[in-house]
């Protein structure tokens, strides 16, 4: 889990001016970080960083489940899957229309975790006490 493809590849390049330049993200180092290492998560036998990810939309709920056995609490898990959502979508901005489709499968399947993640974090409703 700990392992990443390397911050110095072209795509990965491409993004971190991306972050910084376009979106204007202060902490673009920890993001980069995280979708490298989510990158290695998906592709674990690719040279490097490469689009075909996003045909792999199954593997979310293996890294979610990753995240968790590492203690990572649901906030920060959260805000893996919120880097993760950022980079599908410069992906699928970058890459072509051939990508799009499976882009959106996978932005997908990101939102489908995030929201059973934070309805999990969600405490029950309590009931009012009798007057």
């Amino acid at each position: 889990m700990y392992q990443r493809v390397s911050s110095d590849d072209p795509l990965i390049q491409s993004y971190r001016v991306h972050l910084k330049e376009v979106a204007k993200i202060r902490n673009a180092e920890k993001e980069i970080s995280n979708v490298c290492r989510w990158l290695r998560f998906l592709l674990p036998d690719a040279d490097g960083a490469s689009v075909e990810f996003v045909r792999s939309p199954d593997k979310v709920r293996a890294y979610v489940d990753n995240l968790t056995e590492a203690r990572l609490n649901r906030a920060t898990i959260c805000m893996h899957l919120d880097n993760l959502l950022r980079f599908v979508a410069f992906v699928r901005e970058q890459s072509g229309p051939e990508y799009d489709a499976e882009c959106d499968t996978f932005a997908a399947a990101l939102k489908s975790a995030m929201r059973g993640i934070r309805r999990e974090g969600v405490p029950a409703k309590r009931q009012a006490a009798p007057s």
